[in-house]
């Protein structure tokens, strides 16, 4: 959104994005539309803009821009990643595999190493994200602290990935961070903020990942790293990545909570079952 508020910026990014110049794009849709996908699509200069329907989910984009519109619905029915897929099989576009894949670029690579050299020298190291997109989704950060905690008392150096909108949740993860009584067996590290793209590529350097269910867990389950992934409100079946290196963790029940009927689940899900399941060999 911020990319919006910028014309030069903006106007970078629609030039770099046609120097793919795509014969036909496609737009998948999820359980909502989504109107930056549309638009992408069709700053990218293709010929054919292929999408699903955009009346079920009560927008008409795709009736007035699309030159094809396949079926879409807002019902998820299925695992995220195949009901997604669903537009396409319906013109006979279909697959088997529905994993994912995230590619570092060169670049990315380079940087996330040089980090990594200077972060957490000679050691394999474990990763820890904990923030969320939507507040419901997010294990308590005092809780994500003393996991860290644990990991470093057992050896295993900690990185602390973030983005934009994590910074209340770190704010309160590096609060509550144990101080050791003597020194550390190992550390916990707070990254600095980075793209997407040299996110991804320090993950891809991960031994493994615990984190909420949220962007960077997909990204995890692209790049096939060994995850743990919690859940709260949201049914990890339908959710989770399509990746057996992704083991969702899913909050047993709920508590009562004044912020409302999807809050109070990942509350009731422990460090001590967190911890079992992160560190099993």
């Amino acid at each position: 959104q911020r990319l919006w508020r910028r014309p030069p910026a903006l106007r970078r990014f629609v030039g770099d994005l046609r120097t793919f110049a795509p014969e036909l794009a496609f737009v998948l849709n999820s359980v909502s539309f989504s109107v930056t996908s549309a638009m992408l699509a069709l700053w990218s200069g293709a010929r054919w803009v292929v999408g699903g329907d955009s009346r079920p989910f009560g927008s008409q984009v795709s009736a007035r821009a699309y030159s094809l519109q396949l079926p879409g619905s807002p019902i998820l029915d299925r695992h995220a990643v195949a009901h997604s897929l669903a537009p396409l099989q319906a013109v006979g576009i279909t697959t088997t595999d529905l994993s994912t894949v995230v590619v570092p670029s060169p670049a990315d690579r380079a940087q996330a190493a040089a980090l990594v050299r200077e972060l957490l020298p000679e050691r394999p190291f474990w990763a820890l994200h904990p923030g969320a997109g939507k507040r419901q989704n997010l294990w308590p950060a005092e809780r994500c602290a003393e996991g860290a905690g644990r990991a470093a008392a057992a050896g295993h150096p900690v990185l602390v990935l973030h983005g934009p909108a994590d910074s209340e949740a770190l704010a309160r993860l590096r609060a509550a961070l144990p101080a050791p009584a003597g020194p550390p067996a190992a550390p916990v590290v707070i990254a600095p903020a980075l793209t997407v793209g040299a996110g991804a590529a320090v993950l891809a350097l991960v031994e493994r990942l615990l984190c909420n269910d949220t962007g960077v867990m997909h990204i995890a389950g692209a790049l096939g790293l060994r995850t743990v992934a919690l859940f709260g409100p949201t049914d990890s079946a339908l959710w989770k990545p399509p990746s057996s290196r992704v083991l969702a963790l899913r909050a047993p029940s709920r508590q009562d909570d004044p912020r409302g009927p999807e809050f109070g689940y990942l509350e009731t899900l422990s460090v001590d079952v967190v911890w079992q399941v992160w560190s099993a060999p």
